[in-house]
């Protein structure tokens, strides 16, 4: 199985956390405990954004922790663009991600100015092979199964969406995301996905570290072709 990020040989397993959950970090430094989470994506989400002094202040310390923890996982900020977040002076984003509607040719052109990958949420296959046409690295593939994050979905996409994208598209990455937990991340993986991205199955879980390493052993487990 192709690995979804530069140097990481294994599925990718992807936390998504809100400023708050970094500004009240409890949750997300046990679950930071285990070397197994990959990557940590700050998502500010647009329904309840906060300022961007707290968003910096936010990704400045998720950075921190994420450097401190021993397997080191990578940042990636979901959120406006802004160039000084990826600077050499500061570091603080290993990438950007997009929700395919707010992605632009123009923010696809100044983050390929500066060299930085960038990745996409897509819904459909032909917002895959738009986002891909403009750069992105990965695709964010959604949503997989009911979630509390989109209460007001009834009707999901499911696995075979990431199946679909992976027949067009065999070689970009592809996370899966939306209701994943340790029951199902092998119908994800089994679609063709190099890897999950998860919320509320690691951060409200009574025991995220434990939670974390089941989703670990599950991604694992799962067959390399």
């Amino acid at each position: 199985m192709k690995g979804a990020f530069p140097g990481l040989r294994r599925p990718a397993l992807v936390l998504v956390v809100s400023p708050h959950d970094v500004l009240e970090p409890l949750a997300l430094k046990r679950a930071l405990k285990p070397p197994s989470i990959d990557v940590v994506q700050l998502r500010n989400d647009p329904s309840m954004p906060v300022p961007s002094s707290i968003l910096y202040k936010a990704a400045g310390r998720l950075t921190r922790m994420c450097q401190r923890a021993p397997h080191r996982p990578r940042v990636i900020l979901n959120a406006p663009y802004d160039a000084t977040l990826v600077s050499p002076q500061t570091s603080v984003a290993y990438a950007f991600h997009y929700p395919e509607r707010t992605l632009t040719d123009e923010t696809a052109n100044e983050l390929a100015h500066i060299a930085s990958a960038f990745g996409v949420s897509v819904h459909s296959v032909p917002n895959a092979r738009r986002a891909i046409e403009l750069g992105a690295f990965y695709l964010q593939v959604g949503t997989m199964f009911p979630t509390a994050s989109h209460p007001e979905k009834k009707v999901v996409e499911g696995p075979s969406l990431i199946r679909e994208i992976r027949q067009q598209f065999p070689n970009t990455p592809l996370i899966g995301i939306g209701g994943i937990d340790e029951t199902n991340v092998a119908k994800v993986l089994d679609a063709g996905a190099n890897g999950v991205a998860v919320i509320r199955a690691i951060l409200a879980a009574a025991q995220p570290d434990q939670v974390a390493q089941r989703l670990r052993h599950e991604l694992d487990a799962f067959p390399r072709i």
